[in-house]
């Protein structure tokens, strides 16, 4: 729960793929020559399918827009990243902001969109700014099956409260013991349902909200198997889970007006459901990520 590095369920299925921790991050430069009114950028991400499919959208639109770009991908947690933004060696970074604000200031309470990123900005080195927050999150859910949704018409957390006895929930251990958990189930939605210790989203809550042997389970909302079993992930108007908002982080020196611009445009388009189809076609359909961060850009004509 309230990860610093969050889609790790994604990280895990593809240990095989991705080189996680990697000292030597892979990178490539883009061709288009920068404007005179344009510095060129470094745009980095983490080493997992999602985070690097969003630098690959800055990159693509920034370069659309006349901006020269270098990627830095795969480059690792947060400690490793965050110090390369810090000192300059990047310049643009798509990152989350519940996860960065946890990271920068352990003890805030902030759960909200908006209270998260007034915390986020007050919290952030002079040197760097955070732009604009999508609506887009990868965070915690309470999912439940298309049928179970269905036949007892949920579409919220909340909706849960008359059927509670009815419901096991499956989720990582400590989950049944955090305020991000079945404490917070319980003070924000009075609900008190059984719970099954599996894991952290990942193939064994999977495999039992499938097979019924939970009936909900706390899974990630853009883990590729939301897609590919028709998960329904409830809302949370309550705020039981943090917001997690993909959210661009600048180096103030490189913070003109056409790069700005260009990446908050790609916040004001970019949607939770983008994520879920754009992770999903990397993981499950073996897209290549920079394809599919082109063919987004190109479709909300970006850049």
């Amino acid at each position: 729960m309230h990860r610093l590095l969050p889609v790790t369920a994604i990280v895990a299925a593809l240990v095989g793929v991705t080189a996680c921790g990697s000292s030597s991050p892979k990178s490539s430069s883009a061709t288009t020559a920068a404007t005179t009114s344009n510095p060129a950028v470094t745009i980095g991400s983490a080493n997992f399918p999602e985070n690097e499919i969003l630098a690959d959208i800055y990159a693509d639109a920034l370069q659309k827009a006349g901006v020269k770009v270098t990627t830095k991908l795969d480059i690792g947690s947060r400690e490793v990243y965050f110090k390369e933004m810090e000192n300059g060696t990047l310049n643009v970074f798509p990152e989350y902001n519940g996860a960065l604000l946890d990271y920068l200031q352990p003890t805030s309470t902030a759960s909200s969109t908006s209270a998260v990123d007034t915390a986020l900005a007050a919290a952030l080195p002079t040197s760097l700014e955070a732009l604009q927050a999508s609506s887009a999150q990868d965070n915690d859910s309470i999912t439940v099956t298309a049928a179970f949704a269905a036949a007892h018409h949920l579409s919220s957390i909340a909706d849960l409260k008359p059927i509670e006895s009815q419901i096991t929930l499956g989720a990582a251990p400590e989950f049944a013991t955090r305020e991000v958990g079945l404490l917070g189930l319980s003070k924000l939605y009075g609900i008190t349902v059984k719970f099954k210790p599996l894991d952290e989203s990942g193939p064994l809550t999977i495999a039992a909200l499938n097979d019924g042997t939970v009936q909900a389970g706390d899974i990630y909302t853009t883990d590729p198997s939301v897609t590919k079993y028709h998960f329904v992930a409830l809302a949370d108007p309550n705020h039981l889970f943090p917001a997690e908002n993909v959210i661009p982080i600048i180096n103030k020196n490189v913070a003109t007006s056409t790069i700005v611009t260009t990446l908050n445009s790609i916040s004001s388009a970019l949607t939770t459901s983008d994520l879920v189809q754009l992770v999903g076609a990397v993981v499950n359909d073996h897209v290549d990520p920079a394809t599919a961060a082109s063919q987004f850009v190109s479709q909300e004509n970006l850049g």
